[in-house]
């Protein structure tokens, strides 16, 4: 579809008319394009990701810190099981 569009505005640039034929060939493709469903997926993962976002953020205000401090608690937990697993492995091998 975009080789055709670039095919008739290039054509249009040459100073030659653009055909009718050409021209309603373009506008099909433009508003099968438009059509499509091939952005509604994209567009709903959008959505959802800022209403999930928002939440987090509502979350994060109403709780006056207490949940920032649990996430923290919760990362060190699991960075200092991970730095133990990996010194245990380089000390195995």
């Amino acid at each position: 579809m975009a080789k055709s569009i670039e095919f008739v505005s290039a054509y249009a640039q040459e100073g030659k008319p653009v055909l009718p034929q050409i021209f309603s060939r373009q506008l099909r493709a433009l508003r099968g394009y438009l059509d499509s469903e091939d952005a509604q997926g994209l567009t709903e993962y959008g959505a959802v990701l800022c209403f999930v976002s928002l939440l987090i953020a509502l979350a994060f205000n109403f709780t006056n810190g207490s949940l920032g401090n649990a996430v923290l608690k919760s990362f060190s937990c699991i960075t200092s099981q991970l730095n133990s697993m990996s010194s245990f492995a380089g000390s195995s091998s």
